[in-house]
């Protein structure tokens, strides 16, 4: 019989995967820890998946199934979280795994560290035994957030356990009817919630395979390439200004890490192409917006810091050379490439420069 107060909840949207979803069930009911609900909600699923959820929920009574007119995957994980009762919450793709050890391991962990934040990583299969015991681990204070923003997968929700306390008092919900970016937005809402409450607390990102992408499910597939056609999508009027914005965010980050050039190559890496696509969105945007561009934009420190730490430790990305050369309108037309289904423009310069600089720069 399951508990009333389950240890964790195990929240997974469902919409049209009648075959794959099985697979997923099973590596949630393998959970070597007993001590877990898993919350199904079905988005209004034309196949049979509805019955698949009502099958498995017959078998252990530790599923349950929510129904609800189709409505997306937002509106779905919000039912999940209202209908959890659980004080801990993880989020699972209803075409991908967990690891029999996740539910038991992210709950042990919490534990050693309560208040903190626990997160771990993707992989799209299983190549080696994790240790469990001792994998490795960075942690991130209130300050380094923007850091950790960009330098882990941080914006997807099924590599992390979320607190229920901090969810619900913090209001935070993911946004219905948005396209595409829901996970970004529920993510950092939820960071911003979870510091403004434990405000030293620390985020430990742990070096640990405990979730499993798939990636062989063709509508998942076909529903990506509709995002990737769907027109940019942004909110003209909140970022009037965000060249000054975003040149601050980045101080805060670069000083918080102790510079740039401070951090280790595997992040710097990450962060360098994150910064590299921010500052050309501020490009765009500024002259979507009809805003000047300052006249010392490629001379300020944080600009100069950027491209000196890309060039020192050979980070590659395609919005090096565009920067490099000061050249702004390639750099807005690269943007509007990289949001573009085809961009084509934006692989003919990254190969250009790629080829440049003798193909040999680290990318990743």
């Amino acid at each position: 019989m399951p508990r009333e107060n389950p240890a964790v909840s195990i929240i997974v949207p469902v919409y049209n995967l009648e075959k794959l979803l099985p697979r997923c069930l099973a590596s949630i009911a393998a959970q070597t820890t007993p001590d877990w609900e898993c919350v199904l909600v079905d988005d209004g699923s034309a196949d049979g998946s509805l019955a698949v959820c009502r099958q498995w929920a017959e078998q252990d009574a530790r599923f349950r199934v929510l129904h609800q007119e189709n409505g997306g995957v937002s509106a779905a994980r919000n039912a999940g979280t209202q209908a959890a009762r659980a004080p801990y919450f993880l989020f699972v793709d209803a075409d991908d795994t967990i690891l029999p050890e996740t539910a038991a391991w992210a709950l042990e962990r919490q534990a050693r560290h309560p208040g903190d934040l626990i997160g771990w990583v993707l992989h799209d299969q299983t190549q080696t035994p994790p240790d469990f015991d001792a994998p490795p681990c960075k942690q991130y204070t209130k300050d380094q957030l923007q850091a950790y923003i960009f330098t882990v997968p941080s914006a997807n929700v099924t590599n992390k356990l979320f607190d229920a306390s901090v969810i619900r008092e913090g209001g935070v919900q993911y946004p219905v009817g948005q396209p595409r970016g829901e996970d970004m937005q529920f993510c950092i809402a939820y960071f911003h919630a979870f510091f403004a409450a434990r405000p030293d607390a620390i985020v430990r990102q742990y070096d640990l395979p405990l979730y499993i992408v798939h990636g062989d499910n063709g509508a998942e597939r076909a529903s990506k390439k509709a995002v990737a056609a769907h027109p940019i999508e942004w909110e003209p009027e909140q970022f009037r200004g965000y060249l000054a914005v975003l040149r601050q965010e980045y101080r805060q980050m670069s000083d918080s890490m102790g510079g740039l050039d401070a951090v280790p190559v595997e992040d710097a890496v990450n962060l360098c192409r994150q910064y590299c696509r921010r500052f050309a969105f501020a490009l765009w945007a500024a002259h979507q917006l009809g805003e000047p561009v300052p006249r010392d934009f490629y001379r300020w420190p944080e600009i100069r810091e950027l491209l000196g730490v890309m060039g020192k430790k050979k980070l590659y990305n395609a919005y090096y050379w565009p920067l490099r050369m000061q050249c702004t309108p390639l750099v807005r037309a690269m943007y509007q490439s990289d949001e573009s289904d085809s961009k084509k423009l934006f692989w003919k310069v990254y190969w250009l420069g790629w080829y440049a600089l003798g193909g040999k720069w680290r990318t990743r």
